[in-house]
């Protein structure tokens, strides 16, 4: 079976990464960036049960400050695209041979006895709000979202 587990802010502007971000993003003279949220996504495959995958979650997130969702399908980043205007989805997935973090998270499951976890991908996406061109939202990426040696990325239009 496959799991998403996807991690999210509640309030974008809790998350200190959003800040230094749409600041790089002014500095840089691209304008009009209203909103950026970031969601960590861990792709789980292997004979998990829901309640093994839910104990994991724990130790992914802050239940004060973050909100996650495990399913078979992307359910919070549809959530959160569901009233956005003048949007991009943004996903950056690291290149198979340099995914440290799904080795990493594979490691900690295996180390915490979680052994039906048989592989492990991650991303992580970024809705961008705002009026902004492909080409901008193409050059936010390049610049300060993806390291192109070890990543790559696509871009939907919401």
């Amino acid at each position: 079976m496959s799991w998403i587990i996807e991690v999210a802010y509640r309030n974008p502007e809790e998350d200190p990464s959003n800040h230094l971000l749409k600041e790089s993003i002014e500095k840089l003279g691209i304008k009009g960036v209203r909103e950026i949220r970031q969601i960590n996504t861990y792709y789980i495959e292997g004979e998990l049960t829901r309640r093994k995958v839910e104990e994991f979650t724990q130790l992914l997130i802050d239940p004060a400050t973050q909100i996650c969702s495990i399913s078979s399908h992307a359910l919070l980043t549809l959530r959160l695209l569901k009233d956005v205007e003048d949007g991009w989805l943004v996903e950056v997935k690291p290149k198979i041979e340099t995914d440290l973090v799904s080795l990493n998270t594979l490691a900690i499951l295996e180390s915490l006895g979680f052994h039906e976890a048989e592989r492990v991908k991650t991303s992580t996406k970024y809705i961008i709000v705002g009026k902004l061109s492909w080409k901008q939202v193409e050059e936010i990426c390049r610049k300060f979202l993806v390291n192109e040696t070890f990543e790559d990325f696509k871009i939907i239009r919401i």
